[in-house]
Formats: C-alpha cells, sequence, structure tokens
C-alpha cells in the first residue's frame, strides 16, 4: 500500500525507480481504486492497529 501512495507522489530522483508507473501500465493499485486520501487513512488504521496487537491477538484472532 505504501509502495502504490509513494508511487504517485513522489518523483522518479526521491523514489528512485519510476515514478507513476502504476498509473502509466494501467495496474490497478490501492491508491486508483481507493483513491489516495483513502489510502492513506487505510494504512495509517492498519498502522495502529499493529501497534496496538501483540504475536498472541493475531494468532487467537485468526482462529476465531
Amino acid at each position: 500500500m505504501v509502495d502504490d501512495i509513494l508511487d504517485a507522489t513522489i518523483d522518479t530522483a526521491t523514489l528512485g525507480k519510476a515514478a507513476g508507473k502504476d498509473t502509466q501500465d494501467h495496474k490497478p493499485n490501492y491508491v486508483s481504486i481507493l483513491g489516495l486520501e483513502p489510502s492513506r487513512q487505510l494504512v495509517r488504521q492498519l498502522g495502529d492497529r499493529a501497534d496496538t496487537c501483540t504475536g498472541t491477538d493475531l494468532i487467537t484472532h485468526r482462529l476465531h
């Protein structure tokens, strides 16, 4: 997800690879499907969730 956001927002020199390649290649990604801001919000939400989980929480969640 972060790679999709960087591809859409960072220039080639900073990114270290061709920026905008996903769009140029008509490749679906989080930004093209959800939009830039919703993709950023999802990254933040998942990061927050990861910060509050332990390994045991993840295993328990997968079992239920």
